[in-house]
């Protein structure tokens, strides 16, 4: 029985040296977490307005398409497409 007992306490000892260092770990990542919330912060950012205008040679146009399709007014006043 001795021998179980001891085996007992040291997979006690092994539990509150891991939950030890998980609780070391837990607090070193909020700490990091904070640190970075605040150095990528997006309302710290400065935005600035730039105008760039199109040259000529900037503008290309590769195709241009146009699709109809009919449409009638229904019995129910709603639109519906025409077969």
């Amino acid at each position: 029985m001795g021998r179980e007992s001891g085996d007992v306490d040291r997979a006690n000892e092994s539990l509150e040296v891991i939950q030890q260092r998980q609780r070391e770990l837990q607090q070193q990542f909020d700490t990091d977490a904070a640190a970075l919330e605040t150095r990528f912060d997006a309302t710290a950012v400065t935005l600035r307005k730039v105008q760039i205008s199109p040259r000529k040679s900037d503008i290309a146009v590769g195709e241009v398409a146009l699709v109809w399709m009919p449409w009638r007014k229904g019995a129910d006043g709603f639109p519906t497409p025409v077969s």
